[in-house]
Protein backbone atom coordinates (compact mmCIF):
# COMPACT_ATOMS: atom_id res chain seq x y z
CA UNK A 1 0.00 0.00 0.00
CA UNK A 2 1.12 3.46 -0.96
CA UNK A 3 0.77 6.73 0.35
CA UNK A 4 0.22 9.60 -2.02
CA UNK A 5 3.99 10.56 -2.59
CA UNK A 6 5.16 7.13 -3.43
CA UNK A 7 4.25 4.37 -5.94
CA UNK A 8 6.05 4.34 -9.34
CA UNK A 9 4.36 6.11 -11.97
CA UNK A 10 4.34 3.39 -14.60
CA UNK A 11 2.86 1.16 -12.76
CA UNK A 12 -1.48 1.08 -12.69
CA UNK A 13 -2.69 2.75 -9.80
CA UNK A 14 -5.75 1.51 -8.12
CA UNK A 15 -7.88 3.69 -5.35
CA UNK A 16 -9.56 1.70 -2.46
CA UNK A 17 -12.68 3.56 -1.13
CA UNK A 18 -14.39 1.57 1.36
CA UNK A 19 -15.31 2.73 5.41
CA UNK A 20 -14.68 -0.67 6.31
CA UNK A 21 -11.02 -1.04 7.41
CA UNK A 22 -10.74 -4.55 7.54
CA UNK A 23 -11.84 -4.65 4.27
CA UNK A 24 -9.67 -1.69 3.04
CA UNK A 25 -6.55 -3.98 4.02
CA UNK A 26 -7.77 -7.15 3.15
CA UNK A 27 -8.11 -5.13 -1.24
CA UNK A 28 -4.84 -3.46 -0.77
CA UNK A 29 -3.39 -7.23 0.45
CA UNK A 30 -4.57 -8.83 -2.68
CA UNK A 31 -3.79 -6.01 -4.95
CA UNK A 32 -0.51 -4.24 -3.53
CA UNK A 33 2.21 -6.88 -5.80
CA UNK A 34 1.03 -6.18 -8.76
CA UNK A 35 -0.10 -2.09 -8.77
CA UNK A 36 0.07 0.90 -6.43
CA UNK A 37 -2.59 0.67 -4.27
CA UNK A 38 -4.02 4.02 -2.27
CA UNK A 39 -6.92 3.60 0.04
CA UNK A 40 -9.72 5.84 1.66
CA UNK A 41 -12.48 5.73 3.60
CA UNK A 42 -14.39 8.88 2.98
CA UNK A 43 -15.83 10.63 0.39
CA UNK A 44 -14.13 13.86 1.12
CA UNK A 45 -10.41 12.31 1.29
CA UNK A 46 -11.70 9.69 -1.81
CA UNK A 47 -12.16 13.37 -3.99
CA UNK A 48 -8.56 14.46 -3.34
CA UNK A 49 -7.14 11.09 -3.65
CA UNK A 50 -8.55 10.65 -6.67
CA UNK A 51 -7.22 14.35 -7.95
CA UNK A 52 -3.72 13.98 -6.52
CA UNK A 53 -3.06 10.25 -8.05
CA UNK A 54 -5.40 9.99 -10.96
CA UNK A 55 -6.16 6.35 -10.58
CA UNK A 56 -6.69 3.95 -13.02
CA UNK A 57 -9.46 2.05 -11.12
CA UNK A 58 -11.34 2.46 -7.99
CA UNK A 59 -12.76 0.02 -5.92
CA UNK A 60 -15.90 1.57 -5.02
CA UNK A 61 -18.09 0.74 -1.62
CA UNK A 62 -21.43 2.01 -2.78
CA UNK A 63 -22.35 2.38 0.85
CA UNK A 64 -19.83 4.98 2.48
CA UNK A 65 -21.65 5.77 5.43
CA UNK A 66 -21.91 2.21 7.06
CA UNK A 67 -25.45 2.36 7.28
CA UNK A 68 -27.28 -0.35 4.92
CA UNK A 69 -29.84 1.14 2.34
CA UNK A 70 -27.78 4.64 2.23
CA UNK A 71 -26.34 4.72 -0.74
CA UNK A 72 -26.02 8.43 -2.06
CA UNK A 73 -22.62 9.09 -1.15
CA UNK A 74 -21.68 6.27 -3.38
CA UNK A 75 -23.27 7.27 -6.22
CA UNK A 76 -22.56 10.89 -5.78
CA UNK A 77 -18.77 9.73 -5.63
CA UNK A 78 -19.21 7.40 -8.93
CA UNK A 79 -20.51 10.86 -10.76
CA UNK A 80 -17.42 13.19 -9.66
CA UNK A 81 -14.88 10.50 -10.32
CA UNK A 82 -16.16 10.03 -13.85
CA UNK A 83 -16.63 13.67 -14.00
CA UNK A 84 -13.16 14.05 -13.03
CA UNK A 85 -11.80 11.38 -15.05
CA UNK A 86 -13.87 9.80 -18.14
CA UNK A 87 -11.26 7.26 -18.48
CA UNK A 88 -11.13 5.69 -15.07
CA UNK A 89 -12.70 2.30 -14.72
CA UNK A 90 -14.92 2.01 -11.37
CA UNK A 91 -15.79 -1.13 -9.78
CA UNK A 92 -18.98 -0.50 -7.80
CA UNK A 93 -19.10 -3.36 -4.15
CA UNK A 94 -21.58 -3.54 -2.22
CA UNK A 95 -23.29 -5.83 0.44
CA UNK A 96 -27.08 -5.95 -1.60
CA UNK A 97 -27.52 -7.81 -4.63
CA UNK A 98 -29.89 -4.78 -5.56
CA UNK A 99 -30.55 -4.89 -9.61
CA UNK A 100 -32.09 -1.37 -9.84
CA UNK A 101 -28.72 -0.06 -8.31
CA UNK A 102 -26.46 -1.79 -10.05
CA UNK A 103 -28.43 -0.77 -13.46
CA UNK A 104 -28.18 2.65 -11.81
CA UNK A 105 -24.53 2.47 -11.27
CA UNK A 106 -23.57 0.96 -15.10
CA UNK A 107 -25.87 4.09 -16.28
CA UNK A 108 -23.72 6.55 -14.30
CA UNK A 109 -20.76 5.23 -15.67
CA UNK A 110 -19.26 2.34 -13.18
CA UNK A 111 -17.39 -0.19 -15.30
CA UNK A 112 -18.96 -3.35 -13.38
CA UNK A 113 -20.98 -4.49 -9.84
CA UNK A 114 -19.57 -6.96 -7.48
CA UNK A 115 -21.56 -8.10 -4.82
CA UNK A 116 -19.80 -9.39 -1.91
CA UNK A 117 -18.82 -12.01 0.22
CA UNK A 118 -15.41 -10.79 -1.31
CA UNK A 119 -14.09 -13.29 -3.42
CA UNK A 120 -10.29 -12.24 -4.43
CA UNK A 121 -9.81 -14.40 -7.59
CA UNK A 122 -13.45 -13.14 -8.96
CA UNK A 123 -12.18 -9.62 -8.48
CA UNK A 124 -8.97 -9.95 -9.51
CA UNK A 125 -10.52 -10.94 -12.33
CA UNK A 126 -12.80 -7.92 -12.67
CA UNK A 127 -9.74 -5.58 -12.02
CA UNK A 128 -7.64 -7.49 -15.06
CA UNK A 129 -10.61 -6.90 -17.59
CA UNK A 130 -11.42 -3.28 -16.81
CA UNK A 131 -7.36 -2.64 -16.80
CA UNK A 132 -7.07 -4.69 -20.21
CA UNK A 133 -10.18 -2.36 -21.60
CA UNK A 134 -9.26 0.93 -20.54
CA UNK A 135 -5.65 -0.04 -22.57
CA UNK A 136 -7.95 -0.57 -25.56
CA UNK A 137 -9.40 2.45 -24.86
CA UNK A 138 -6.46 4.36 -24.59
CA UNK A 139 -4.66 2.99 -27.30
CA UNK A 140 -7.77 3.54 -29.58
CA UNK A 141 -7.99 7.41 -28.44
CA UNK A 142 -3.99 7.74 -29.57
CA UNK A 143 -4.76 6.20 -32.94
CA UNK A 144 -7.66 8.40 -33.41
CA UNK A 145 -5.78 11.42 -32.50
CA UNK A 146 -2.39 10.33 -34.39
CA UNK A 147 -5.15 10.05 -37.33
CA UNK A 148 -6.07 13.80 -37.54
CA UNK A 149 -9.88 15.04 -37.39
CA UNK A 150 -11.79 14.16 -40.17
CA UNK A 151 -11.35 15.95 -43.33
CA UNK A 152 -13.27 18.49 -44.96
CA UNK A 153 -14.53 19.94 -47.99
CA UNK A 154 -17.23 22.30 -47.70
CA UNK A 155 -20.41 20.75 -46.60
CA UNK A 156 -18.83 17.07 -46.90
CA UNK A 157 -17.14 15.47 -44.68
CA UNK A 158 -15.26 12.22 -43.67
CA UNK A 159 -12.75 9.82 -41.37
CA UNK A 160 -12.43 6.86 -43.16
CA UNK A 161 -9.52 6.29 -45.39
CA UNK A 162 -11.80 5.66 -48.50
CA UNK A 163 -13.72 8.82 -47.94
CA UNK A 164 -10.66 10.84 -47.24
CA UNK A 165 -9.46 9.82 -50.47
CA UNK A 166 -12.40 10.82 -52.22
CA UNK A 167 -12.23 14.34 -50.60
CA UNK A 168 -8.70 14.55 -51.66
CA UNK A 169 -9.58 13.86 -55.18
CA UNK A 170 -12.67 16.46 -54.82
CA UNK A 171 -10.48 19.13 -53.76
CA UNK A 172 -7.83 18.46 -56.69
CA UNK A 173 -10.60 18.48 -59.16
CA UNK A 174 -11.85 21.93 -57.68
CA UNK A 175 -8.40 23.02 -59.11
CA UNK A 176 -8.59 22.09 -62.51
CA UNK A 177 -11.21 22.45 -65.27
CA UNK A 178 -11.34 18.67 -66.49
CA UNK A 179 -14.45 16.81 -66.38
CA UNK A 180 -15.26 14.54 -63.27
CA UNK A 181 -17.34 11.54 -63.19
CA UNK A 182 -18.59 10.45 -59.34
CA UNK A 183 -19.26 6.65 -58.44
CA UNK A 184 -21.42 5.64 -55.71
CA UNK A 185 -24.88 4.32 -54.67
CA UNK A 186 -28.29 6.80 -54.85
CA UNK A 187 -27.87 9.11 -52.34
CA UNK A 188 -24.12 8.61 -50.89
CA UNK A 189 -23.61 12.46 -51.94
CA UNK A 190 -22.95 13.02 -55.67
CA UNK A 191 -24.86 15.97 -56.41
CA UNK A 192 -22.83 17.56 -53.22
CA UNK A 193 -19.31 16.35 -54.06
CA UNK A 194 -19.98 17.91 -57.70
CA UNK A 195 -21.97 21.05 -56.08
CA UNK A 196 -18.90 21.84 -54.06
CA UNK A 197 -16.18 20.76 -56.14
CA UNK A 198 -17.85 23.59 -58.64
CA UNK A 199 -18.08 25.89 -55.14
CA UNK A 200 -14.52 25.89 -54.74
CA UNK A 201 -13.41 26.43 -58.52
CA UNK A 202 -12.93 29.23 -60.03
CA UNK A 203 -16.20 28.65 -61.83
CA UNK A 204 -18.34 28.97 -58.48
CA UNK A 205 -19.99 32.56 -59.65
CA UNK A 206 -20.91 30.90 -63.26
CA UNK A 207 -24.11 28.65 -63.33
CA UNK A 208 -23.98 25.12 -62.32
CA UNK A 209 -27.33 22.96 -64.70
CA UNK A 210 -28.36 20.03 -63.72
CA UNK A 211 -29.74 17.33 -65.78
CA UNK A 212 -31.55 14.25 -64.54
CA UNK A 213 -31.49 12.16 -67.64
CA UNK A 214 -33.10 9.26 -66.48
CA UNK A 215 -36.33 10.26 -66.33
CA UNK A 216 -36.41 11.32 -69.92
CA UNK A 217 -36.96 9.13 -73.52
CA UNK A 218 -33.13 9.44 -75.42
CA UNK A 219 -34.41 11.35 -77.88
CA UNK A 220 -36.06 14.29 -75.77
CA UNK A 221 -32.55 13.73 -73.37
CA UNK A 222 -30.84 14.49 -76.57
CA UNK A 223 -32.70 17.29 -76.87
CA UNK A 224 -32.88 18.75 -73.49
CA UNK A 225 -28.47 18.76 -73.55
CA UNK A 226 -27.57 20.23 -76.80
CA UNK A 227 -30.94 22.32 -77.72
CA UNK A 228 -32.16 21.85 -80.94
CA UNK A 229 -33.98 24.35 -83.92
CA UNK A 230 -37.30 25.12 -84.30
CA UNK A 231 -39.59 26.93 -86.56
CA UNK A 232 -36.21 28.47 -87.26
CA UNK A 233 -35.61 29.37 -83.91
CA UNK A 234 -32.65 28.42 -81.72
CA UNK A 235 -33.78 26.86 -78.56
CA UNK A 236 -30.68 27.05 -76.10
CA UNK A 237 -30.16 23.36 -74.19
CA UNK A 238 -28.63 22.53 -70.85
CA UNK A 239 -25.20 23.12 -72.26
CA UNK A 240 -25.63 26.33 -73.33
CA UNK A 241 -27.38 26.95 -70.56
CA UNK A 242 -24.20 26.55 -68.44
CA UNK A 243 -21.49 28.12 -70.13
CA UNK A 244 -18.97 29.63 -67.84
CA UNK A 245 -20.16 27.24 -65.09
CA UNK A 246 -20.78 23.26 -64.69
CA UNK A 247 -23.02 20.79 -66.52
CA UNK A 248 -23.62 17.73 -64.07
CA UNK A 249 -25.18 14.63 -65.38
CA UNK A 250 -27.25 12.48 -63.01
CA UNK A 251 -27.02 8.63 -63.69
CA UNK A 252 -24.82 8.74 -66.87
CA UNK A 253 -24.51 4.82 -66.93
CA UNK A 254 -28.67 5.31 -68.21
CA UNK A 255 -27.60 7.30 -71.10
CA UNK A 256 -27.61 5.69 -74.25
CA UNK A 257 -24.28 5.34 -76.21
CA UNK A 258 -24.61 7.54 -78.88
CA UNK A 259 -25.77 10.27 -76.40
CA UNK A 260 -22.49 9.22 -74.23
CA UNK A 261 -20.33 9.58 -77.60
CA UNK A 262 -21.73 12.67 -78.62
CA UNK A 263 -20.52 14.09 -75.00
CA UNK A 264 -17.79 12.41 -75.27
CA UNK A 265 -17.06 14.44 -78.36
CA UNK A 266 -17.75 18.04 -76.85
CA UNK A 267 -15.73 17.27 -74.41
CA UNK A 268 -12.72 16.29 -76.85
CA UNK A 269 -13.51 19.69 -78.95
CA UNK A 270 -15.57 22.07 -77.16
CA UNK A 271 -17.85 22.46 -79.73
CA UNK A 272 -21.42 21.07 -80.75
CA UNK A 273 -24.22 21.16 -83.03
CA UNK A 274 -27.83 21.65 -82.36
CA UNK A 275 -30.37 18.73 -82.60
CA UNK A 276 -32.05 19.66 -86.40
CA UNK A 277 -28.84 21.35 -87.33
CA UNK A 278 -27.51 24.97 -87.08
CA UNK A 279 -24.73 26.49 -86.25
CA UNK A 280 -21.36 25.48 -83.96
CA UNK A 281 -21.29 25.95 -81.16
CA UNK A 282 -18.52 26.78 -78.71
CA UNK A 283 -19.45 27.27 -74.67
CA UNK A 284 -17.10 26.72 -71.92
CA UNK A 285 -18.59 24.37 -69.92
CA UNK A 286 -17.45 21.90 -67.25
CA UNK A 287 -18.67 18.51 -67.79
CA UNK A 288 -19.65 16.39 -64.26
CA UNK A 289 -21.48 13.30 -64.16
CA UNK A 290 -22.67 10.21 -61.85
CA UNK A 291 -22.73 6.80 -61.79
CA UNK A 292 -23.65 3.78 -59.72
CA UNK A 293 -21.63 0.85 -59.16
CA UNK A 294 -21.56 -2.29 -59.84
CA UNK A 295 -22.69 -1.71 -63.43
CA UNK A 296 -20.43 0.93 -64.42
CA UNK A 297 -17.51 0.47 -62.77
CA UNK A 298 -15.37 -0.78 -65.44
CA UNK A 299 -16.55 2.69 -67.92
CA UNK A 300 -16.48 4.85 -64.64
CA UNK A 301 -12.55 3.97 -64.24
CA UNK A 302 -11.76 5.46 -67.53
CA UNK A 303 -14.02 8.54 -66.95
CA UNK A 304 -16.45 7.02 -69.61
CA UNK A 305 -13.72 8.32 -72.19
CA UNK A 306 -13.42 11.87 -71.13
CA UNK A 307 -10.28 12.97 -71.59
CA UNK A 308 -8.41 13.75 -68.32
CA UNK A 309 -11.18 12.78 -66.41
CA UNK A 310 -10.91 12.64 -62.60
CA UNK A 311 -12.97 9.77 -61.06
CA UNK A 312 -14.13 9.89 -57.48
CA UNK A 313 -15.55 6.92 -55.62
CA UNK A 314 -17.40 7.27 -52.80
CA UNK A 315 -18.28 4.67 -50.54
CA UNK A 316 -21.67 3.56 -49.29
CA UNK A 317 -22.90 4.78 -45.59
CA UNK A 318 -22.97 1.39 -44.37
CA UNK A 319 -18.98 1.18 -45.18
CA UNK A 320 -18.52 4.83 -43.37
CA UNK A 321 -18.38 3.47 -39.88
CA UNK A 322 -18.33 6.29 -37.61
CA UNK A 323 -19.04 8.69 -40.44
CA UNK A 324 -22.68 7.69 -39.50
CA UNK A 325 -22.23 9.95 -36.23
CA UNK A 326 -20.22 12.91 -37.58
CA UNK A 327 -23.19 13.14 -40.35
CA UNK A 328 -25.95 13.04 -37.92
CA UNK A 329 -24.29 15.61 -35.45
CA UNK A 330 -23.97 18.08 -38.85
CA UNK A 331 -27.07 17.60 -39.82
CA UNK A 332 -28.70 17.86 -35.93
CA UNK A 333 -26.93 21.58 -35.78
CA UNK A 334 -28.15 22.66 -39.56
CA UNK A 335 -31.55 21.38 -39.24
CA UNK A 336 -32.59 22.36 -35.64
CA UNK A 337 -31.36 25.96 -36.89
CA UNK A 338 -32.87 26.02 -39.91
CA UNK A 339 -36.16 24.81 -38.32
CA UNK A 340 -35.76 27.22 -35.11
CA UNK A 341 -35.43 24.06 -32.71
CA UNK A 342 -33.14 23.85 -29.71
CA UNK A 343 -30.16 21.02 -30.83
CA UNK A 344 -31.40 18.10 -28.83
CA UNK A 345 -28.15 15.28 -29.08
CA UNK A 346 -28.33 11.60 -29.13
CA UNK A 347 -29.31 9.21 -26.77
CA UNK A 348 -27.43 5.60 -26.35
CA UNK A 349 -30.18 3.88 -28.13
CA UNK A 350 -30.37 6.61 -30.22
CA UNK A 351 -26.74 6.32 -31.13
CA UNK A 352 -26.68 2.27 -31.50
CA UNK A 353 -29.83 2.19 -33.70
CA UNK A 354 -27.92 4.93 -35.90
CA UNK A 355 -24.87 2.61 -36.16
CA UNK A 356 -26.75 -0.68 -36.34
CA UNK A 357 -28.81 0.52 -39.24
CA UNK A 358 -28.20 -1.10 -42.80
CA UNK A 359 -29.23 2.62 -45.02
CA UNK A 360 -30.09 1.29 -47.74
CA UNK A 361 -30.43 5.18 -48.80
CA UNK A 362 -27.03 6.15 -47.87
CA UNK A 363 -26.77 9.95 -46.62
CA UNK A 364 -30.11 10.94 -47.82
CA UNK A 365 -31.94 8.77 -45.99
CA UNK A 366 -29.73 9.89 -42.97
CA UNK A 367 -30.54 13.45 -43.56
CA UNK A 368 -34.50 12.55 -43.46
CA UNK A 369 -34.35 10.62 -40.73
CA UNK A 370 -32.70 13.12 -39.08
CA UNK A 371 -35.28 15.69 -40.03
CA UNK A 372 -37.89 14.07 -38.63
CA UNK A 373 -36.22 13.74 -35.27
CA UNK A 374 -36.04 17.52 -35.23
CA UNK A 375 -39.40 18.01 -36.38
CA UNK A 376 -40.73 15.94 -33.83
CA UNK A 377 -40.58 18.49 -31.53
CA UNK A 378 -39.69 16.19 -28.33
CA UNK A 379 -38.10 17.69 -25.44
CA UNK A 380 -34.67 16.06 -24.05
CA UNK A 381 -32.10 13.14 -25.82
CA UNK A 382 -33.28 11.48 -29.71
CA UNK A 383 -34.38 8.51 -29.07
CA UNK A 384 -34.65 5.74 -31.96
CA UNK A 385 -38.11 6.29 -32.36
CA UNK A 386 -37.91 9.72 -33.28
CA UNK A 387 -35.30 8.64 -36.21
CA UNK A 388 -37.90 6.36 -37.14
CA UNK A 389 -35.30 3.36 -36.63
CA UNK A 390 -36.81 0.70 -34.02
CA UNK A 391 -34.50 0.91 -30.77
CA UNK A 392 -35.69 -1.42 -27.80
CA UNK A 393 -35.25 -0.04 -23.86
CA UNK A 394 -35.26 3.62 -24.53
CA UNK A 395 -35.24 4.48 -20.94
CA UNK A 396 -31.93 2.55 -20.14
CA UNK A 397 -30.44 -0.62 -20.20
CA UNK A 398 -29.95 -2.97 -23.58
CA UNK A 399 -30.76 -6.28 -23.13
CA UNK A 400 -28.67 -9.25 -25.09
CA UNK A 401 -31.92 -10.01 -27.40
CA UNK A 402 -32.25 -6.22 -28.03
CA UNK A 403 -28.31 -6.01 -28.99
CA UNK A 404 -29.26 -9.70 -31.32
CA UNK A 405 -32.07 -7.79 -32.94
CA UNK A 406 -30.07 -4.65 -33.90
CA UNK A 407 -27.15 -7.16 -35.13
CA UNK A 408 -29.31 -9.19 -37.01
CA UNK A 409 -31.63 -6.53 -38.65
CA UNK A 410 -28.36 -4.59 -39.93
CA UNK A 411 -26.30 -7.73 -41.21
CA UNK A 412 -29.84 -8.53 -43.24
CA UNK A 413 -30.01 -4.89 -44.59
CA UNK A 414 -26.66 -4.93 -45.61
CA UNK A 415 -26.21 -7.72 -47.48
CA UNK A 416 -29.82 -6.66 -49.23
CA UNK A 417 -27.68 -3.43 -50.11
CA UNK A 418 -24.31 -5.21 -51.39
CA UNK A 419 -27.03 -7.72 -53.49
CA UNK A 420 -28.68 -4.58 -54.88
CA UNK A 421 -32.05 -6.40 -53.39
CA UNK A 422 -31.23 -9.79 -54.87
CA UNK A 423 -32.31 -12.48 -51.92
CA UNK A 424 -31.26 -15.11 -52.80
CA UNK A 425 -27.38 -13.28 -53.42
CA UNK A 426 -28.19 -11.88 -50.18
CA UNK A 427 -29.10 -15.75 -48.07
CA UNK A 428 -25.51 -16.68 -49.43
CA UNK A 429 -23.85 -13.83 -48.57
CA UNK A 430 -24.59 -14.17 -44.64
CA UNK A 431 -24.84 -18.46 -45.18
CA UNK A 432 -28.95 -18.81 -44.35
CA UNK A 433 -31.27 -20.50 -46.98
CA UNK A 434 -33.52 -18.23 -49.59
CA UNK A 435 -36.75 -19.01 -46.98
CA UNK A 436 -35.04 -18.49 -43.31
CA UNK A 437 -33.92 -14.92 -45.85
CA UNK A 438 -37.24 -14.66 -46.42
CA UNK A 439 -38.01 -14.78 -42.47
CA UNK A 440 -35.57 -12.64 -41.57
CA UNK A 441 -37.06 -10.02 -43.82
CA UNK A 442 -40.31 -10.19 -43.15
CA UNK A 443 -38.87 -10.21 -39.21
CA UNK A 444 -37.43 -6.86 -39.52
CA UNK A 445 -39.95 -5.30 -41.78
CA UNK A 446 -37.34 -4.58 -44.36
CA UNK A 447 -38.04 -4.94 -48.41
CA UNK A 448 -36.03 -6.05 -51.49
CA UNK A 449 -37.22 -3.55 -53.51
CA UNK A 450 -36.09 -0.42 -51.89
CA UNK A 451 -32.53 -1.73 -52.05
CA UNK A 452 -32.56 -1.85 -55.23
CA UNK A 453 -31.67 1.25 -57.88
CA UNK A 454 -34.61 3.77 -58.50
CA UNK A 455 -34.81 6.08 -61.47
CA UNK A 456 -35.02 9.62 -60.05
CA UNK A 457 -33.60 8.64 -57.00
CA UNK A 458 -32.14 11.64 -54.78
CA UNK A 459 -27.95 11.89 -55.44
Amino acid sequence: MKDLAGGVPEAKRILIVDDDRVIREQLAWAFSDDHDVYTEATLESALCAARSIRPHLVMLDLSLTGRPGETEEGFELLRSLIEGDPAVKVIMITGSDDRERAVRAIDLGAFDYYVKPLDLDVLRVLVGRALYVQELERTARSIEENAGEPDRLGGLIGSGDAMKRALELAKAAASTAAPVVIVGESGTGRRRFAETIHRKSDRASQPFVTVAGGALPEEALEREIFGGVRDGTSEPGRLEQAAGGTLFLRDLGRYALPLVNRLRDYVANGVFSRIDGGEAVRPDVRIMASVEPPADADRAASGYGFIGAHVIEIPPLSERGKDVLLLADEFLGRLSGLHGHHSRGFGNVAVRALLGHGWPGNVTELENRVRRAVLSGGRGAIVASDLGLAGENEGGEQTLSAARHELERGMVAAALRKSAGNVSRAARSIGVSRPTMYDLIRKHGLKPADYKARNGAAD
